[in-house]
């Protein structure tokens, strides 16, 4: 766990934007082949997460679409993946929650893709807001521009501690609890061992 901890904010942003990915759309072998990497693979063992490269073999595909789908679209109960669903004392979509997230990016000025402007609570989005702070931090640091980094040190604290870390520990573990893959128990599991060691 203190591997993650340490990580650089070229690390974390890179992380960010896997974690957007996963949560946002169905496992591709693109996917697949990319975990299957010697060091991601080590990196997510390191943090006690038990997955093997056979869980991600391309044939093991089908079942891993079939567990996002019942995770987080249905038809089943699913997994909401909204901040103000768990946030607010009434869970509803275009909650307060929704409505503060939707603001935070409009001062940040950030554009979205098109299908995330409806949900700007979505995980992906929050998730991509954190990369892409990471990211512009990283840039200002190299361009020696410390108001930009202060203030991306700000917004990037704010986001985490004011959303982030208020919610997804929640959807990790009814992820873990009700995955039927090794794979998404062990997203879960590390996504919750990050977000935790942050």
């Amino acid at each position: 766990m203190s591997e993650i901890a340490n990580i650089s904010l070229k690390e974390k942003a890179e992380i960010y934007a896997f974690l957007k990915v996963v949560f946002a759309t169905e496992p591709s072998p693109e996917l697949l082949k990319y975990l299957q990497n010697r060091q991601v693979l080590e990196s997510l063992q390191a943090s006690g997460v038990d997955l093997e490269k056979k869980d991600l073999d391309i044939s093991q595909l089908t079942a891993l679409k079939d567990d996002y789908t019942q995770l987080f679209i249905g038809p089943a109960k699913h997994i909401a993946l909204n901040e103000a669903i768990y946030t607010e004392v009434t869970p509803q979509f275009w909650g307060e929650d929704t409505v503060k997230m939707n603001k935070f990016i409009g001062y940040l000025n950030l554009e979205l893709d098109e299908k995330w402007k409806r949900m700007p609570d979505h995980i992906a989005v929050e998730f991509e807001l954190m990369q892409k702070l990471l990211e512009a931090k990283i840039k200002a640091s190299e361009e020696n521009d410390h108001q930009t980094v202060q203030q991306c040190t700000k917004a990037i604290n704010n986001l985490f501690e004011e959303h982030i870390v208020k919610w997804v520990p929640q959807v990790c573990a009814q992820v873990i609890e009700r995955a039927q893959t090794s794979f998404y128990k062990a997203i879960g599991a590390w996504t919750q061992i990050f977000i935790q060691s942050s």
